[in-house]
């Protein structure tokens, strides 16, 4: 687990940002709710590498992510939870998806 010290213009206050079990989280100081989830929203997008697309539904944020597997398969995940895969093969250059259905 890393700690992210973020400071204040000042110099003097700071907040410390951690990423645990896939969720960032403020693990010290405090900060308004609009600023928090800004910071985090910027952290995600810096740090996280798997991460291409960061939106919001609903008014709660929706990470996705694409992991590398072996033999040119990557799987899909939303909010850290498994919602399908994407396979592509070499020999014949085509691809299958396979997504699990999600109810909102």
């Amino acid at each position: 687990m890393k700690d992210y010290h973020l400071y204040n213009k000042n110099g003097l206050a700071f907040y410390v940002f951690r990423k645990s079990q896939g969720e960032w989280q403020l693990a010290f100081g405090v900060l308004a709710d609009d600023i928090k989830e800004a910071c985090i929203d910027a952290l995600i997008l810096r740090f996280d590498t798997d991460v291409p697309e960061l939106f919001y539904h609903h008014e709660k944020r929706q990470v996705v992510e694409f992991r590398a597997k072996k033999y040119s398969l990557w799987h899909i995940y939303l909010n850290n939870a498994y919602v399908g895969s994407i396979q592509y093969y070499t020999f014949t250059k085509s691809s299958i998806t396979t997504l699990k259905t999600m109810a909102y």
